[in-house]
């Protein structure tokens, strides 16, 4: 991190993006308590291309600039009526960088920090109303959901969030932010925690997370063994994936998604649209989608034809028993 004063007797400061969470909150404690209000931010670009092209694993390559200025600040604010104030800022912004593309990835989630610092920083102490503290740290977290809502409503294309799996969710935003590489556990962390899923639940049960040393890897379906049971949306559109690199018929594809129910579900197709849009050009994960992808009205027919034999067989079942009664 670094700092410069301006002629306004205002402070610049720079966070740069590969930094800890720890050190984040380290530097933006320093800076509330400093007595400094946050009246500006941008992210900028720091990191060479070939630098972020050649490596195995996800970095970022932004940092953050803040201007903070010395003011007269409220002694105390309540989170409960900051809250809304915050959100409001974060997402005026990332629709800016969303709508200009000129933020992608993980460095998303770094541009929201300037904004949802503002209201904030306004204050000595922030509380709720029950007399708790809120710390950077919390607020850091639910900037991170307040992004992580965002860009999933985003790529789902306003299809509400809520209908898809919480699963589906980190999954969806893992791969925009990370693609396939993996990722060192903190920051696949701070994803799952916004999402509200268990990490350490996902890989202990040896789904789509695989967790090492220091790295959490989130399979597609390529990678996996194949799938007998399904548990959530990624689960399905995985084992979809997997029979139709199989070459299994259209039939069975569109029973297997109907019997989970995710057959004639827009949120389901449009998680799958999603997921593959994330992913770059010859990626095998997007091609195997692009391909699942391409049967989805045979699926849903077979689907159909399926639940007419079934009423049809019923009726004459009832009939055959009416007659003999």
């Amino acid at each position: 991190e670094s700092s410069r004063v301006l002629k306004d007797g205002g402070v610049m400061v720079v966070i740069y993006a590969h930094k800890t969470t720890e050190g984040w909150e380290s530097m933006l404690g320093a800076l509330v308590d400093s007595g400094m209000v946050v009246t500006g931010s941008w992210p900028i670009h720091t990191e060479m291309k070939n630098k972020l092209l050649g490596h195995s694993s996800a970095i970022l390559g932004s940092s953050v600039y803040m201007i903070c200025r010395k003011r007269d600040r409220s002694d105390l604010g309540f989170w409960n009526d900051i809250q809304s104030r915050v959100k409001n800022r974060v997402e005026e912004k990332l629709e800016q960088f969303w709508d200009a593309d000129v933020i992608r990835g993980g460095d998303f989630f770094i541009s929201a920090i300037g904004p949802g610092m503002e209201a904030y920083s306004e204050y000595d102490r922030v509380e709720t109303y029950g007399g708790d503290e809120v710390t950077v740290r919390d607020l850091l977290q639910y900037i991170r959901g307040v992004a992580t809502d965002f860009l999933v409503r985003r790529l789902l294309r306003y299809v509400s969030s809520g209908s898809v799996d919480k699963e589906g969710q980190f999954y969806l935003t893992y791969r925009w932010t990370f693609g396939d590489n993996r990722v060192e556990y903190d920051d696949a962390l701070r994803i799952a925690k916004a999402e509200g899923v268990n990490l350490e639940r996902l890989a202990d049960r040896d789904r789509f997370i695989k967790k090492g040393r220091k790295y959490i890897y989130v399979h597609g379906p390529q990678d996996r063994d194949q799938i007998e049971e399904v548990h959530d949306m990624v689960d399905a559109m995985h084992l979809a994936c997997q029979m139709w690199e199989d070459g299994r018929g259209d039939d069975q594809i569109g029973k297997m998604l109907a019997k989970h129910g995710y057959s004639q579900s827009p949120s389901f197709w449009q998680f799958c649209q999603g997921v593959s849009e994330c992913l770059p050009d010859g990626n095998k994960e997007k091609q195997w989608l692009e391909g699942m992808l391409m049967s989805k009205d045979q699926y849903q027919d077979a689907e159909a034809i399926g639940d007419d034999e079934s009423r049809e067989g019923q009726m004459n079942i009832d009939f055959e028993d009416s007659g003999s009664s």
